[in-house]
């Protein structure tokens, strides 16, 4: 916790030095989610920015923007006025990824942003359901094996981490081509395949 603290603090110094001014921040401050709400991006901003208005003494208001993958949120902010008062909750997927996925991605995401402070990391995990008889990554593997083009398997869409993850790790040869991609984390969940998932 107490190095969390430090990170919010190092985002409040920076918004006041980045805009030294006395009346800053004179309004609310736009904290982008480019992801749909209740997942782990949106959850996370809104820890942030409750403790980052506490910090700065106004409002840190989250908005989610989600589509295509997270770029529709990134460029929104990647346009915006660089004044302090439009932050991007970015990821992995949206200033790493993308830049590789898509050949006309609206910005830059060296150029374009100007990155603060790396907040929180996460595990990407790999899950299937019950009735299927594997314990580890090894047994998973055999029964891929044996089952081709039987199984199915969830992300949050194309580009996000879980989908290149999965479609990168070994290929997935025996997954049928039918995979299931929603617009947000919770949505998934409920709409994924009962075969194999990974989130």
């Amino acid at each position: 916790m107490r190095t969390f603290w430090l990170r919010i603090v190092a985002i409040a110094l920076f918004c006041f030095t980045a805009h030294a001014s006395a009346a800053y921040p004179d309004r609310p401050i736009r904290l982008i989610v480019p992801f749909g709400p209740g997942g782990g991006t949106d959850i996370l901003a809104r820890v942030v920015a409750d403790h980052l208005g506490r910090a700065l003494g106004t409002s840190v208001v989250v908005e989610n923007k989600p589509g295509a993958g997270g770029t529709i949120g990134s460029d929104l902010v990647a346009k915006a006025r660089p004044d302090g008062y439009t932050l991007l909750m970015g990821t992995n997927a949206t200033l790493a990824l993308a830049s590789g996925l898509y050949r006309k991605l609206p910005y830059d995401a060296i150029k374009d942003f100007t990155p603060v402070e790396s907040i929180a990391s996460g595990p990407s995990i790999l899950v299937v359901n019950p009735s299927i008889a594997v314990t580890d990554v090894k047994s998973f593997i055999a029964y891929l094996k044996a089952h081709p083009g039987q199984l199915n398997y969830g992300s949050a869409g194309n580009g996000s981490m879980a989908h290149i993850a999965t479609r990168s790790w070994i290929g997935w040869p025996a997954l049928r081509r039918s995979t299931f991609h929603s617009r947000g984390a919770p949505r998934q969940r409920r709409n994924s395949s009962p075969d194999a998932c990974s989130s």
